[in-house]
């Protein structure tokens, strides 16, 4: 004879399934009728559904179910609210997140998870004030923070290059009977990067070690990054060849910082090395576009517009900052044709030029000789939909085309 216990949990089981199952699909509708078909909707069943529509990036159909919770007579908990604002922050919203969070502390008490929820939206919003005030709240409540709590506002504060106040929650986290992990020393070292501080990143990628935590891709990664600012590629690379001595294997972000390092000093013939072994691993439009600067930068503007077709072939992506690395290299070469060619190219992309990329092709036609080009490019700058409004580099390229035509 079946436990009457589990004979009643068995429908239960059923029906949670069938609503994860379809708020996996993101078939909000669906999952509306069959909890409105319920003899009682549990909150269970509810949870479950938000659950999977955050999981697979659903929120809005999360938000529309949680809307519909009073037709639907079920009284949202606290795991309700937390798989609401968690769905949110992975849709990359920020500001329902918080109102859902001001919501729930009229009804329940919020626990670490909601809080966790809440301050991780605010890390996608890079609202670092924000973190602050509910990391202070948390206190308050007798609510410990933990790792996440800190990540998320430390990774708020790197955001908005507030490196010091990073790096104030970081050192504050021991006095608060919290040991840093790795995921923290990753996201403090970003901050600094972001920040252009590559000292403290260094040390802190020197403390990871210190304190008997392994460095991992991304420790590795972010720590180039912040090398790479400064145009410290000897550095970079020494990281980059320390990252395989780690046994860790590469990837397109650590390639493509200490391309980016080497693109900073011009270091083309480095840059061309690594490019070849980042297209054994996953070659990346990042990667590329360092590369052509690269190049630019040096001189080898041929090598730099190869690279720009080679992008083509290999069916990458071409952004913005491809073509402006490409015009560039044409620009260092004098070549107004291929400049103007490349200008008139990325609509058929339709990628929208910015101020760089008129003014790399007015330079261009400068060295060119090609001053009514140049002249007809720069006062057809406001004219464009949105309008760039001219530079001093604009100015200055027209009036050396001008100069450089006797007019």
């Amino acid at each position: 004879m079946a436990c009457p216990h589990h004979a009643d949990l068995a429908p239960q089981r059923g029906g949670i399934s069938k609503l994860k199952a379809l708020a996996s699909k993101g078939k909000g509708r669906a999952v509306l009728e069959v909890l409105a078909a319920m003899q009682g909707v549990s909150v269970l069943h509810v949870n479950a559904s938000m659950t999977a529509f955050g999981k697979a990036t659903h929120w809005q159909a999360c938000m529309e179910l949680f809307f519909s919770l009073p037709e639907l007579k079920a009284t949202p908990d606290v795991v309700t609210y937390s798989a609401a604002i968690s769905a949110c922050q992975k849709g990359g919203q920020w500001q329902l997140p918080l109102e859902l969070f001001e919501r729930a502390e009229q009804t329940i008490s919020p626990d670490v998870v909601l809080f966790g929820a809440a301050l991780g939206a605010c890390e996608v919003g890079a609202q670092w004030q924000s973190t602050l005030r509910l990391l202070q709240y948390m206190q308050t409540t007798r609510i410990s923070p933990n790792n996440i709590s800190y990540k998320a506002a430390i990774g708020a504060c790197g955001r908005t290059e507030n490196w010091q106040v990073a790096v104030h929650l970081f050192r504050e986290m021991p006095r608060t009977a919290i040991t840093p992990n790795v995921i923290i020393y990753n996201t403090t070292i970003t901050a600094a990067e972001k920040a252009g501080m590559w000292p403290w990143a260094l040390a802190l990628f020197d403390e990871i070690k210190a304190v008997n935590l392994q460095p991992n891709i991304i420790s590795y990664s972010a720590t180039i990054s912040a090398l790479a600012r400064p145009g410290h590629w000897q550095l970079a690379l020494h990281f980059s060849e320390d990252l395989k001595r780690a046994q860790l294997s590469p990837n397109v972000y650590s390639y493509g910082a200490v391309i980016n390092a080497c693109e900073k000093a011009a270091e083309w013939q480095v840059a061309l090395a690594l490019l070849r072994e980042a297209e054994n691993v996953a070659p990346n439009t990042v990667a590329y576009n360092a590369a052509i600067s690269a190049c630019a930068k040096a001189g080898h503007w041929q090598h730099g517009l190869a690279l720009f077709t080679r992008m083509a072939q290999a069916q990458l992506n071409r952004d913005v900052y491809s073509y402006n690395a490409a015009i560039s290299a044409c620009e260092r070469a004098g070549s107004s044709e291929m400049a103007m060619t490349l200008l008139d190219s990325m609509a058929s992309e339709t990628i929208t030029p910015t101020a760089i990329s008129y003014n790399a092709t007015i330079s261009a036609c400068e060295k060119d000789s090609s001053w009514q080009q140049a002249l007809t490019l720069f006062f057809g700058l406001c004219g464009l939909l949105p309008a760039i409004a001219p530079t001093i580099v604009s100015y200055g390229s027209a009036i050396s085309a001008c100069a450089s035509g006797a007019h």
